[in-house]
């Protein structure tokens, strides 16, 4: 197994499934159903054509939705691209062409924020709506939807701890600048530069 966090999650779902992995305001899931969603969501997402290396947007605030959709995302060996949900439409605009996202899950509230510069995305192919309820006509789907159509189980290729993650900075200077890592660095900065498999 190598250092990748798609991996690294599935390793403690399989390990503890029933315990409690997300709390999130009257939302509760443990590691197995919430590995179970985010299989359904990577799954829809492969039916619409993403694939590894696709960059993949969140807009929203804090949700167990949004915890969803990066871990769809990464399963898929998409790169999730975080974005601040109080971006106005030339900020999301810029980051979102500047990221070159192909997939964005945005909350309905921030919807209108997209679709005033949708049409200066060329790479934007799959607009979704991340909170529960329909999409509107002109968006192209829905969290809902996707829990819905896609599979549950884990079938997913073999993944590479090289895969990017990429986390977008908003500093008080310029535009927001997207700080790459592979998989391979997040997992040791965030484990102190220890194996999380064999302990050293």
């Amino acid at each position: 197994m190598g250092f990748h966090c798609a991996d690294l999650f599935e390793a403690v779902v399989d390990r503890v499934p029933e315990r409690i992995a997300l709390v999130c305001d009257d939302d509760r899931l443990s590691f197995l159903q919430l590995e179970q969603e985010a299989n359904r969501v990577a799954d829809f997402l492969r039916q619409r054509g993403l694939q590894a290396g696709d960059r993949v947007g969140i807009h929203g605030e804090n949700s167990a939705r949004w915890v969803i959709a990066m871990i769809a995302a990464l399963k898929l060996r998409c790169v999730p691209i975080n974005i601040n949900y109080r971006y106005e439409s030339e900020e999301l605009r810029y980051l979102l062409d500047n990221a070159g996202v192909v997939a964005l899950f945005s909350q309905a509230s921030f919807l209108p924020r997209v679709q005033a510069v949708r049409d200066r995305l060329p790479a934007l192919r799959q607009l979704l709506r991340l909170d529960p309820g329909e999409a509107p006509a002109w968006a192209d789907s829905s969290v809902d939807e996707a829990l819905k159509r896609g599979a549950p189980e884990r079938r997913f290729e073999t993944r590479s701890e090289e895969d990017h993650f990429v986390v977008y900075t908003g500093g008080t200077t310029g535009m927001p600048r997207g700080v790459v890592w592979t998989h391979r660095d997040v997992i040791f900065a965030l484990g102190g530069g220890t194996d999380p498999f064999s302990g050293e």
